[in-house]
């Protein structure tokens, strides 16, 4: 009987070739984005699980409570609290901090950036990352000792073996020399933890200096539990330990209004490891974190393609009803139970289904690397090997199986022969089931057409809004000045080595570029605690940008009190400290005072910019000359005519100016695009998920409208014996589909509008949601629904009525 329901399932596919062509395609398309969605999840939920001990891991966070009730979570930790954390309660076997920095590092002439890991020797007794040579429990112990990754050892030392090999460090004026103890492997991509330097803590900049800091909060602090330990009970023992530590910390805050009332206003908590990566509730975190709501997002997207899919089986099987409407009739007069006939059309449905499978596994492996790259990660497909991804895959059978071809099974089974042979079934084509389903489909791709649209008008309203100054043709060489007046020797040497060509327009230097290096310094002005983001600026910062001044003067090299007693606000630090004019002139008390009694003079006020993303109001700026500071970057201004020529030139002067220091460069403009890399990442997701979705949706569509023509094609001809036009004809076989289609848009519209509107919100500078684009995407669902259905209409239209009237 098997043999036989196979014979008659090939068949009838075969007979049904176009039919058959798009549910395959459907439905390999479908099954290959749920493939690369759960490689994804998957990868996602699978964060530092691989840590033999994950289960005893935590790292530690400080809590505070505001005013208002709100929670605001601190991962970075200060470095005193590891060590008191052990001391004080035995159930912690180990403690270790994870603190970072930047510098260079050196290895016979070889020089590169590096970021630097400082840690306790305990590091791999509480983590799982292999060493490939040393000895894990001693290679951390020496305080010049150090551990660097695979990639690392073969970049400085390529074949040779680098144990007991030294290198030259320098981080903040500090250098170190360091004897490598250690080659691990490279961390997975599945960890929090990254790394590719590890330094004894010792050798963290003024390590000295914060041993007993408890309000300098720098870095992570991780706690492995004794074996059998509770977590809880150890939370519920350490409000005794905030009270010693933070509890003159937590008075000053709460007198200054910043914390709630109580005790409990600040608290120390211990999240598990393997949940640091997917917990967006951290307000400041070290370790980087991934929104889950991603996840649900493209979960999402891929059974919506993956149920359009069935939608077309499900409509076309429905549609194809009355062709085979006299063979489940022949069947049950021979004596075919009705369970037989749903185990045929399942039967069929699933070896459908299975070819479909075979063609999406095929697909996802295609597509992997470009949704690799879309979603930055580094997948794989180990069929053979990934235990949890076969059972996912072979449970996409069933599933598929059963959302395709449960109904139609039972609608094809239900027939009755009687009526059947006698030529009583009605047509299907009008059922309430396709309505609602061509509903659906074109609603959803309406939705995904129109977030897409208002995601790429963001994204162009960012990259073309003007930000309060220029960045084009801007480069910023990192110094590594590490601290003192050295960056700010680089940038005088490299603008005197460059002022004589003309492809160089001007040299200035600054403290941090614009998406990095920054610091926000809080005073108290007039009784009111404020903060500002400060950036220590060469001369001519504000030429080299053009930003605006409002009022008052620049920087000036005959003033030689503007060093270090005069600083330039922003608009937005006027309109905080509430200032009248002139505001040059102005003392801004409480800030600076140990340095400069009575505060620095503001000299000049410039106009609002957007030194932040578009997704931040623009906060307080504070400029100032300070050469007793690193200039951490050079701004370097080119004409940009040739721009591979000028960056040879820069490449060589930076070599003669700072010999020992890489020549490690970018392009402002392209900085402040990286910000928005997730925001395009996401549009570009979308707009592939609304393109297949569309073309799925038409697949089905024109399927459909194929049968509604055949089982119509008598009562076209004798229209057109009766004198319809083509057009006519046309229009009436497609007016109800096209009826369906703009339903489907008064349905998407608003769900549209809420979703994009609650997007949008991320950004304090935002597009405006014109109604139009809701009625271009309208348009453009009427308009390919037109063109698909009434390619197969113009078709029946034009064909000869006497073949289909010869036979009547």
């Amino acid at each position: 009987m098997f043999r036989n329901y196979l014979r008659i399932a090939i068949r009838t596919l075969l007979r049904q070739k176009l039919f058959t062509m798009i549910n395959i395609v459907s439905l390999s398309v479908g099954i290959a984005c749920c493939i690369l969605i759960m490689l994804f999840i998957k990868h996602e939920l699978s964060f530092d699980k691989f840590h033999h001990k994950a289960d005893r891991i935590f790292r530690t966070l400080e809590v505070e409570r505001k005013p208002g009730g709100e929670r605001f979570t601190i991962g970075f930790q200060p470095l005193p609290l590891g060590p008191a954390l052990e001391a004080e309660y035995p159930e912690i076997q180990h403690t270790v901090r994870i603190f970072t920095g930047g510098g260079t590092a050196t290895f016979n002439q070889k020089s590169f950036s590096e970021d630097f890991v400082f840690t306790d020797p305990a590091f791999f007794e509480v983590f799982d990352f292999p060493l490939i040579l040393g000895d894990p429990l001693t290679a951390l112990v020496n305080p010049n000792s150090a551990v660097i990754t695979q990639r690392i050892a073969e970049k400085y030392f390529g074949d040779e073996n680098p144990i007991g090999k030294q290198m030259v460090t320098k981080n903040w004026r500090r250098e170190v020399n360091i004897v490598v103890q250690g080659v691990v492997e490279n961390p997975p991509q599945n960890s929090s933890i990254q790394f590719d330097f590890l330094m004894h803590i010792k050798q963290y900049p003024n390590y000295e200096r914060n041993l007993n800091r408890w309000t300098n909060f720098n870095g992570s602090t991780y706690i492995l539990l004794e074996q059998g330990a509770d977590v809880n009970t150890l939370q519920d023992k350490t409000q005794a330990f905030v009270d010693k530590y933070w509890g003159d910390m937590r008075r000053r805050n709460q007198e200054k209004g910043n914390l709630a009332p109580g005790d409990d206003a600040v608290q120390l908590h211990f999240q598990p490891i393997k949940q640091i990566h997917l917990d967006t509730s951290v307000n400041f975190s070290p370790e980087a974190t991934s929104n889950p709501l991603h996840s649900y997002i493209l979960a999402g997207i891929a059974l919506l393609v993956l149920l359009i899919a069935c939608i077309n089986f499900v409509m076309l099987a429905i549609g194809q009803s009355t062709s085979r409407a006299k063979e489940v009739g022949v069947r049950k007069i021979l004596g075919a139970q009705r369970i037989q006939l749903v185990s045929q059309f399942w039967g069929e449905t699933l070896f459908l289904c299975g070819f479909a499978l075979v063609l999406g596994i095929v697909l996802a492996e295609l597509l992997l690397p470009v949704f690799n790259q879309l979603a930055q990660k580094e997948l794989t497909l180990n069929l053979l090997s990934d235990q949890a991804i076969i059972i996912a895959i072979a449970g996409l059978l069933p599933i598929v199986g059963l959302l395709a071809g449960s109904y139609p099974a039972a609608v094809l089974s239900r027939f009755q022969p009687v009526s059947v042979l006698k030529g009583f079934l009605s047509i299907q084509q009008k059922s309430v089931l396709i309505r609602v389903l061509i509903i659906f489909q074109f609603g959803l791709s309406i939705f995904l057409m129109i977030s897409t649209s208002f995601m790429v008008a963001q994204q162009r309203f960012i990259s073309t809004k003007d930000l309060g100054f220029k960045s084009e043709n801007v480069i910023a060489l990192n110094t590594f000045g590490g601290g003192g007046d050295e960056g700010e020797k680089r940038m005088l040497r490299l603008r005197k080595s460059l002022s004589d060509y003309p492809q160089i327009l001007g040299v200035t230097g600054t403290s941090a570029t614009f998406n990095r290096g920054w610091d926000i310094n809080s005073f108290m002005h007039n009784g009111v605690e404020h903060s500002a983001f400060v950036y220590r600026v060469g001369y001519d910062y504000l030429d080299m940008l053009d930003i605006e001044l409002r009022e008052g003067r620049n920087f000036s090299r005959d003033m030689s009190t503007d060093i270090l007693n005069a600083v330039i606000v922003n608009e937005a630090l006027v309109e905080e400290l509430e200032w009248q004019q002139p505001f040059s002139g102005q003392k801004l008390s409480g800030w600076q005072e140990k340095k400069i009694p009575g505060g620095p003079v503001v000299i000049g006020v410039v106009k609002d910019y957007h030194f932040l993303s578009l997704r931040e109001e623009i906060r307080p700026v504070i400029l100032m000359l300070d050469p007793e500071w690193s200039i951490g970057h050079i701004f370097v201004r080119i004409d940009g005519d040739n721009t591979p020529a000028t960056l040879d030139l820069i490449r060589n002067k930076w070599s003669e100016v700072a010999p020992n220091v890489p020549f490690e460069y970018s392009f402002i403009d392209e900085d402040i695009a990286r910000q928005y890399e997730s925001e395009l990442r996401w549009q570009k997701i979308l707009t592939y998920s609304a393109s297949i979705a569309v073309i799925l949706a038409c697949f089905g569509l024109f399927g459909l409208s194929t049968l509604s023509a055949r089982s119509r094609i008598k009562e076209i001809g004798i229209r057109k014996v009766l004198g319809a036009t083509v057009s006519h004809i046309v229009m009436k076989l497609s007016n109800d589909f096209l009826k369906l289609v703009l339903l489907a848009n008064l349905i998407a519209w608003p769900v549209a509008y809420y979703t994009m509107n609650k997007w949008l919100q991320n950004f304090a500078y935002r597009i405006e949601m014109d109604w139009w684009v809701f009625a271009l995407a309208g348009g453009l669902a009427l308009f390919i629904a037109l063109l698909t259905v009434s390619t197969q209409a113009i078709r029946t239209a034009l064909a000869n009525p006497v073949e289909a009237l010869k036979y009547e």
